[in-house]
């Protein structure tokens, strides 16, 4: 018969620490988790569009504030959020519905500038473009690039909001949940 022998207690403790510290990592990322609110004001809508001109869509952008380039103060997006029906969606990261491989926000100065570009379908499939240089959400249809759909000018709140909202926005949904 083996015998085996248990962990002596620096290994242990090793351990326990190296989670712990783990843990802390962990932590302090989600609490990094940051939310801007930012308005579109249209001024540009094309026939048969839900918008009208003079309509204000509101917006979050959410990012990872430890994850801030220190030289250009420019960050990628974790998620993209538009108010509809009553609340922000989508309400996590979902690359299918706002894909933000093609993003970022550059805080170096405000107002904040945001770049953005992703083809999605949300009932029609549109190309949904924010400008870094003219701040401006323009809306194209996919089949016509050239057309416009919607736009107007962009306006992001520099006020930071973190907490569980924040987190919850940022961070991707738990397996088997959207």
């Amino acid at each position: 018969m083996k015998v085996q022998r248990l962990p002596n207690a620096r290994v242990i403790a090793l351990l326990l620490t190296v989670g712990a510290l783990d843990y802390t990592a962990h932590a302090a990322r989600l609490s990094a988790i940051t939310m801007l609110n930012m308005t579109v004001t249209l001024d540009e809508v094309a026939p048969g569009q839900p918008g009208k001109v003079g309509d204000v869509d509101r917006l979050r952008i959410v990012y990872d504030a430890s994850a801030v380039d220190p030289a250009t103060k420019q960050v990628k997006l974790l998620n993209l959020q538009h108010f509809t029906g009553g609340r922000y969606f989508p309400p996590a990261p979902d690359p299918t519905q706002m894909p933000t491989d093609d993003s970022w926000l550059d805080t170096s100065s405000t107002p904040y500038r945001l770049h953005y570009k992703a083809s999605v379908t949300h009932g029609q499939a549109i190309i949904i473009e924010f400008d870094e240089n003219s701040y401006r959400l323009t809306i194209h249809p996919q089949q016509d690039p050239t057309a416009t759909l919607e736009s107007g000018v962009y306006r992001i709140d520099p006020v930071r909001i973190t907490g569980p909202e924040a987190i919850a926005a940022g961070s991707p949904p738990a397996p088997g949940r959207k």
